[in-house]
């Protein structure tokens, strides 16, 4: 899946706005777009402010993993 695709799938997932307990893919996709400080940024501008839960919760525990693993090394 490239990024536009992976987007693509965010944005389609955005305008269902599935359950927030349901992981429909979410959480993977965004963890292969956030691997670089670039995606993370993009994934920041394009959901921060997205009213669908299922985005933001799993945005939020993306957040939460790097940051979890960048304290543990630092």
């Amino acid at each position: 899946m490239n990024q536009t695709e992976a987007l693509n799938r965010l944005d389609e997932i955005e305008r269902i706005d599935p359950d927030p307990t349901s992981d429909v893919g979410t959480y993977a996709i965004m963890e292969v777009l956030g691997s670089t400080p670039e995606g993370l940024h993009l994934l920041i501008d394009r959901y921060a402010a997205s009213p669908c839960a299922n985005i933001v919760t799993f945005l939020a525990l993306l957040f939460s993993v790097k940051s979890n693993r960048a304290s543990r090394r630092g």
